[in-house]
């Protein structure tokens, strides 16, 4: 199969996964490369704790988790504007109505 020059071309860009640690009740972010990781910091105050293995990041110990819920919603709205496929857990998202309801999400 040949490439035609008028096709788009895409790039996929890393995973980026946003959840709690069920042991240890951190707000943590797993995977995603050095641009993602620059979005995490900016925009929802996560650190780098490089590990054996593979890197991840995380809020810090002391935020309250009305402060964890916030970061974690911002940082993952400003990688999905960047093009990052990301999956944050409905826990920690700020925008999502309780009841799912998605008239009261919208408003």
């Amino acid at each position: 199969m040949t490439r035609r020059d008028d096709e788009p071309t895409f790039f996929a860009l890393d995973y980026v996964t946003i959840t709690r640690d069920p042991r240890t009740q951190l707000v943590v972010a797993i995977g995603g490369d050095p641009r993602a990781a620059g979005f995490l910091q900016t925009a929802g105050g996560f650190h780098s704790a490089p590990r054996a293995g593979r890197d991840y990041h995380r809020l810090p110990h002391h935020m309250p988790v009305e402060h964890q819920r916030h970061g974690a919603t911002a940082a993952a709205h400003a990688l999905l504007l960047a093009g990052y496929s990301v999956r944050l857990d409905p826990s920690l998202n700020t925008l999502a109505a309780p009841d799912g309801d998605r008239q009261a999400a919208r408003r």
